[in-house]
């Protein structure tokens, strides 16, 4: 996976929790 890919996943399960990580 590129980073690009990573960063997309991480940032929809952040939104699903309510979370917001500082590079989404």
């Amino acid at each position: 996976l590129s980073f690009q890919q990573v960063k997309e996943k991480v940032c929809k399960v952040e939104a699903k929790i309510g979370k917001k990580l500082p590079f989404c």
